[in-house]
């Protein structure tokens, strides 16, 4: 049952396709959603699961999670869209998450992908214009084809932000919850003081504005 009490546009959406990799998206959520002291009782953001249906979705180690959303009815306003990586994202079922990409870009959405998530992210023309990484510069050439075109802005790090976008390869869960925990911090600390120009996310950028980036015991 979902908690109509807070606001939907502070919902992380983390969009899962069958076989995903469940240790992908375990810092990320926990760091969103507890503190040193267990559940956060208001927390800034809220986790939720995007699936293409409402039926369960198995993952790589064989648990089932049950969906908040489908692709039909998750809600308009977000505050971020994560695509988790594992073995789902070279299938049909994957091109429906396509247009549901084009629109957080269009409206100005935090997108994270990681592992095979970038790979789509890169296969689609959505890492084209920024500054990005993943899985190996010859899996995005790869899995991109001719959409890929943005070759000369990959970045050889484990997680990398720009643009609105974040990427990490498979083996970076750690550090893609904390490019993603710095960006949101950053979009905060904006709306705080109001700023309206486009502010790279990066551990620079989080020194500048008196914040750290996130690690196991600093949490969102």
């Amino acid at each position: 049952t979902l908690n109509v009490g807070h606001d939907m546009k502070n919902e992380i959406l983390y969009v899962l396709l069958p076989d995903f990799a469940e240790h992908e998206i375990a810092y990320l959520a926990e760091a969103i959603n507890c503190d040193a002291q267990g559940f956060k009782a208001e927390p800034k953001y809220v986790n939720r699961i995007v699936a293409a249906d409402m039926e369960p979705v198995r993952s790589c180690g064989g648990f089932r999670v049950l969906p908040d959303y489908s692709f039909e009815t998750m809600p308009e306003e977000y505050a971020a869209l994560v695509l988790i990586g594992g073995f789902g994202w070279k299938t049909s079922l994957a091109e429906q998450v396509v247009p549901v990409v084009k629109d957080a870009v269009a409206h100005g959405r935090v997108v994270g992908g990681i592992c095979n998530g970038a790979s789509f992210l890169a296969a689609n023309g959505f890492l084209n214009n920024v500054r990005h990484t993943g899985n190996g510069l010859g899996q995005l050439r790869h899995w991109g084809g001719a959409n890929y075109t943005g070759e000369q802005n990959y970045v050889h790090e484990q997680a990398v932000s720009d643009g609105g976008i974040v990427t990490a390869n498979g083996s970076a869960a750690l550090e893609f919850a904390r490019s993603c925990s710095c960006f949101w911090k950053m979009i905060r600390w904006k709306q705080s003081r109001c700023i309206t120009n486009s502010i790279r996310p990066d551990s620079a950028h989080c020194s500048q504005a008196g914040l750290t980036m996130p690690g196991r015991s600093n949490h969102l």
